[in-house]
Formats: structure tokens, C-alpha cells, sequence
């Protein structure tokens, strides 16, 4: 399972931060969504996991690797430019707890 599959088309606020989850570990993808009916209340709430999944999207944003429309949620930027991952660059970038970039 990778973020740019689970966000390949628009998905869903609640449901983007159900696919977060699943992709850091804290709970588990289950294709029947039986997981996200149970764990629902996290994302539909205010609480500190949901807030911390909230700010992570909303980072995953910042940085372009998500594109998010108020009305449709979020989905994976096709245009990423996953620049800093390429091997043939001498350097590499290394973002901060911040998000700021610094070279290395």
C-alpha cells in the first residue's frame, strides 16, 4: 500500500485521514472498511490523533506531495517532483521538523 495509490483520485476528509493512519501504523487497512467504521470517531472528532492526522495531510499539502480542494479532500499531486529522491544528485535535501528545506 502507497499514499500515491490510496490517493490516486479525490478521497473523502474523514477517509484521508483513516488512509494516514493505515500507512504510519496506527491502525490497520482492511478493504471491507470494517477498520474505519470502528476507528471513525477519530477522524470526525476533535482529538489529538485526529488533529496530529489533520496537520500531517495538511503538511503532505504544504509541501505539494497532496493536492486538497475544500470540497473534494485530498488526493496525490501527479506533478510531484520528487527531485531531492534522485540518486544521480550529488546532495541531498533533508526537511526539518518545520518543513523547511536544508541541504546535506
Amino acid at each position: 500500500m502507497k499514499i500515491g495509490e490510496l490517493f490516486l483520485n479525490w478521497v473523502d476528509f474523514d477517509v484521508a485521514e483513516y488512509y494516514l493512519a493505515c500507512l504510519i501504523g496506527l491502525v490497520r487497512y482492511d478493504d471491507s472498511w470494517d477498520e474505519f467504521r470502528r476507528t471513525k470517531g477519530v477522524y470526525n472528532t476533535k482529538n489529538e490523533v485526529g488533529d496530529m492526522l489533520y496537520l500531517f495531510l495538511e503538511k503532505l499539502v504544504e509541501v505539494e506531495l497532496l493536492e486538497k480542494d475544500e470540497i473534494k479532500g485530498y488526493r496525490w499531486n501527479k506533478d510531484y517532483d520528487a527531485y531531492w529522491l534522485n540518486p544521480n544528485i550529488n546532495s541531498a535535501i533533508k526537511l526539518d521538523f518545520d518543513g523547511n528545506q536544508k541541504a546535506v
